[in-house]
């Protein structure tokens, strides 16, 4: 652990590292996000901006159980990840 919530992790397998990084991970149902490591990386300046978040209709009308319609309602969030 570099410090409270932040942790390295070293991989020896170049697929098995993107295939982690490529998948939406969770603990104790929060969000986790992973970055891969660079050389210029500073714990200090981390941009977590953008965090994918699963939300919830409850109720909603099965008419509107579209991608279109669903990806309207969640844009009032923020940005989709239909």
């Amino acid at each position: 652990m570099l410090r409270n919530g932040v942790f390295l992790f070293d991989f020896s397998d170049g697929d098995a590292k993107q295939a982690v990084l490529e998948k939406r991970w969770t603990f104790n149902e929060h969000p986790l996000t992973l970055k891969q490591w660079t050389p210029d990386f500073h714990l200090d300046n981390l941009d977590i901006s953008k965090i994918p978040i699963w939300i919830q209709f409850p109720n909603l009308h099965l008419s509107l159980w579209k991608l279109g319609s669903l990806g309207k309602l969640a844009s009032y969030l923020g940005v989709p990840m239909l």
